[in-house]
């Protein structure tokens, strides 16, 4: 029975060397067919070099290419970053855009309670809270003096 165990014992640290001396061999396989590392460096010199001529070039073309000009109505310019032409369109449209004098309706303030925890307004016979809207105008805020409403994404102030 003791001879059973040491012969599988045997048998077992055999395999295990066996094994570790083909991971061995393998891994030497491998370091043959990787190139060493000078050869990856100057690969990697080559390839700054080769990037250093390309902007050197670009450089002296760029005057050449700053010239060219991009003449199709509206359609996107594909010379120009998406940022200058966002803030182009946006300056076009506030040009075009006429400016309208907006005017709140007239309301009426008959009374104003401001220092509480829900201040309210009646104006016009109706008692609002800050929130509520009347003739499509909101009512932002209200102080001992009048009113802040919101009318057509303007704000007013209305004395009271």
């Amino acid at each position: 029975m003791q001879k059973q165990k040491i012969e599988r014992i045997l048998v077992l640290v055999l395999l295990l060397v066996f094994a570790v001396a083909l991971v061995f061999r393998f891994i030497g396989r491998i370091k043959q067919r990787l190139p060493a590392t000078p050869v990856a460096v100057s690969r990697v010199e080559e390839k700054e070099e080769y990037i250093k001529k390309e902007a050197k070039v670009l450089e002296k073309l760029k005057p050449e290419l700053e010239k060219v000009e991009y003449k199709a109505g509206d359609f996107l310019d594909p010379l120009k970053d998406r940022l200058s032409i966002f803030i182009a369109s946006i300056a076009t449209k506030l040009k075009k855009k006429k400016t309208i004098a907006i005017k709140p309706p007239q309301f009426n303030i008959t009374g104003l309670i401001w220092n509480s925890d829900r201040p309210q307004a009646i104006v016009d016979s109706n008692v609002l809270s800050v929130g509520d809207e009347i003739k499509g105008a909101k009512l932002l805020s209200v102080n001992k003096d009048g009113i802040r409403i919101q009318y057509e994404g303007a704000e007013f102030f209305i004395k009271k």
